[in-house]
């Protein structure tokens, strides 16, 4: 299906990683298939504010969202403001790497020894919103470390073994596929997210 492309948000977030290092990001562009923006019209863009500037927003007529990426989750928060109830597609969802490796996600409530298993859809009534939050199941590690053995959370973006930033990951995007259903209709919304800085202490 034929996906438009719709903006270049200028607004950035920074991800905190370890101490000594972060990521500026951008939500470059959003993608959507074609009969959505026929149907349900085209966006509504804007910037975060500079106290609010961890938040990444995109609007259309279906949805609004924002997202508050860290270095081990994609938090967000999703408004449905059609008048019909929209379902998230979790099995379809995933979180695309920098070399363009689709990974399965898990979201708030699942279990990490779940991380591969089926999930439900989620189900936004109308005029309602959710807090949710994105893992790539590929970051959630079982570390076998004695009796402190137990499930850890890796970086989502990539760190040398001293916590520093990977320059050569300057310019790399990031994407979450976010199939969302209304009306018996599925809207493949692709999430584009580009590193456009990196810094450390020590710059």
């Amino acid at each position: 299906m034929k996906l438009n492309r719709l903006f270049l948000l200028i607004v950035i977030v920074y991800l905190q990683g370890c101490s000594s290092a972060s990521y500026l990001l951008t939500l470059s562009e959003v993608t959507r298939p074609a009969v959505i923006k026929q149907k349900y019209g085209s966006t509504k863009i804007y910037r975060t504010s500079m106290r609010d500037s961890n938040k990444l927003y995109f609007e259309d007529n279906i949805i609004k969202i924002i997202w508050m990426p860290t270095n081990q989750q994609i938090n967000f928060r999703l408004y449905n403001k059609s008048k019909y109830p929209i379902k998230i597609i979790w099995n379809e969802a995933s979180f695309v790497n920098s070399d363009n490796e689709a990974h399965h996600v898990i979201h708030a409530g699942i279990k990490y020894i779940n991380k591969e298993s089926s999930m439900v859809p989620t189900i936004i009534p109308p005029n309602t919103y959710i807090n949710d939050l994105i893992i790539p199941s590929s970051a959630i590690i079982w570390e076998i470390n004695g009796p402190f053995s137990g499930w850890k959370l890796a970086p989502i973006f990539p760190f040398d073994m001293n916590g520093k930033r990977m320059p050569e990951y300057l310019g790399s995007t990031y994407k979450i596929a976010l199939p969302i259903e209304i009306q018996d209709i599925q809207c493949n919304y692709m999430f584009i997210f580009k590193v456009i800085k990196i810094n450390t202490n020590e710059d």
